[in-house]
């Protein structure tokens, strides 16, 4: 351990090596939000080492937020209900809409937000991006319609049909959507989806907004605690509310594994040349 030069792991593993690896000058973590790590340094004093996150979950995050949005828009889940009750109603179930009439808030557009875009583009979706900083004309994504800044963050709320949350846990963002900032949803009653870290939004906002009305229902794979869900929390029996157990962007397929050893070979092979690694987290901005 003391003699390690390379770490590769699971993120949440990282912090119990940190501590007494002198030698370390790198660590790909294999998950794509580094908060476990970036939570227990000190940004005055940075680590010496690169911190690398994974890009593979990604695809797995905008499979997870298209698929939902289809679910919810073609009414399968009322439909399955129905099923099980041997009812045929098909003119109840016709109020659907086609999703390219949808508008789709991506919160924090990074490699996931763009996947996630990319997705819903497909569709014919109009996507808007919120970005804590104005993006520069060559690292926007050609899938997302419009981009604006957390000052209009309020604007695009408004209007959005599904608001997909991939944001990293920072100081900005921790409780971002906490209070009444959904207040301003009401009209259009979109659904939120939470992709990013649970601590975005605290529970008594989720349960406060979906009761009165503000938002349309959750579906959240990332919860605003320290997971597992207790099994006494309200969200378990909330109307209109799905929860997953953290998954979106996990997989133990072959396949994704593969793409996990790939991504870190092409970094080792970066790293013996001297060349900069891909996916490196900025320690000032912890993502």
């Amino acid at each position: 351990r003391e003699k390690a030069e390379i770490l590769f792991c699971d993120t949440p593993v990282i912090g119990h090596f940190m501590e007494g690896s002198h030698n370390l000058k790198w660590i790909q973590a294999k998950g794509a939000g580094v908060d476990f790590v970036t939570k227990r340094i000190d940004q005055k004093h940075p680590p010496t080492f690169v911190l690398t996150r994974t890009t593979v979950n990604d695809v797995l995050v905008g499979e997870y937020a298209i698929t939902y949005i289809l679910a919810l828009e073609k009414g399968l889940f009322p439909m399955y209900d129905l099923q099980k009750q041997k009812q045929w109603k098909q003119f109840e179930m016709a109020d659907t809409r086609c999703v390219s009439s949808l508008t789709v808030c991506v919160l924090g557009v990074g490699t996931l937000g763009k996947e996630v875009a990319r997705r819903c583009k497909q569709f014919g979706m109009r996507v808007v991006g919120v970005t804590k900083t104005q993006k520069s004309p060559e690292s926007q994504s050609e899938n997302v319609d419009k981009y604006v800044t957390l000052d209009d963050m309020s604007s695009v709320l408004r209007e959005s049909d599904y608001i997909c949350c991939t944001l990293p846990s920072t100081p900005d963002t921790i409780d971002l959507l906490s209070g009444d900032v959904l207040s301003v949803c009401i009209h259009k009653k979109p659904v939120l989806i939470s992709l990013g870290r649970g601590d975005v939004i605290d529970e008594a906002t989720i349960i406060q907004a979906v009761k009165d009305g503000w938002i349309r229902g959750a579906v959240l794979d990332v919860i605003p605690c320290k997971e597992p869900l207790p099994e006494d929390s309200p969200l378990w029996s909330l109307p209109n509310v799905m929860i997953t157990p953290h998954l979106a962007g996990y997989s133990r397929s072959q396949e994704n594994v593969t793409s996990y050893v790939k991504q870190f070979v092409e970094n080792y092979k970066r790293y013996c040349r001297g060349e900069p690694l891909q996916h490196a987290v900025d320690w000032n901005k912890g993502y």
